[in-house]
């Protein structure tokens, strides 16, 4: 069918979430973007203005976007949605991310990510649960990598606060 039917007519007026009652099962999407494909997974119900929930998977083999690559992302997230604001809960992974032009490297990474999203989708804010087997940025490397991290920001700028431990650190010639 015609997915264009179902969209609003065009205007000036920023994104938002339609008023419209849902129920999807299974529902399934390849999203080919720029960076890589994604594929999607959906199940859930209620207004998607505000009350739907429901859980999200999505897996993409490889991303590439400003220099950096991610390999083996995956996540499986609850979906909500309240004031046209939609909320994700859940675990996100990756095998590995590498910025090589900036000497920054991650393997095996784990985010318990907690995070919610404005109304027309472009600013977010939150904070997640940080593991990871290893860091590197240039010559310095973390093993056993774990904290938090806390951000708010938008498409131009995010800005946080890290909190992170290592069982392992060689950094300047020193190690510990």
């Amino acid at each position: 069918g015609a997915v264009d039917k179902l969209l609003p007519a065009p205007s000036d007026e920023p994104f938002s979430l339609p008023d419209i009652m849902v129920a999807l099962d299974d529902a399934r999407m390849r999203l080919d973007m720029p960076a890589g494909p994604v594929g999607l997974k959906l199940d859930g119900r209620g207004n998607l203005a505000g009350g739907f929930r429901g859980r999200l998977a999505a897996v993409a083999p490889r991303m590439a976007a400003s220099g950096c690559a991610a390999t083996g992302l995956s996540a499986y997230v609850a979906l909500s949605t309240a004031r046209r604001r939609p909320a994700l809960k859940g675990p996100v992974r990756l095998a590995a991310l590498d910025c090589a032009d900036r000497g920054i490297a991650l393997a095996r990474a784990n985010l318990a990510v907690d995070v919610a999203l404005n109304e027309a989708l472009d600013g977010w804010r939150g904070q997640s649960g940080v593991t990871a087997s290893s860091g590197r940025y240039g010559a310095d490397r973390l093993d056993g990598v774990h904290g938090t991290v806390a951000f708010d920001g938008n498409r131009a700028r995010t800005q946080g606060r890290l909190d992170l431990g290592a069982d392992a650190v060689s950094a300047a010639g020193l190690g510990g």
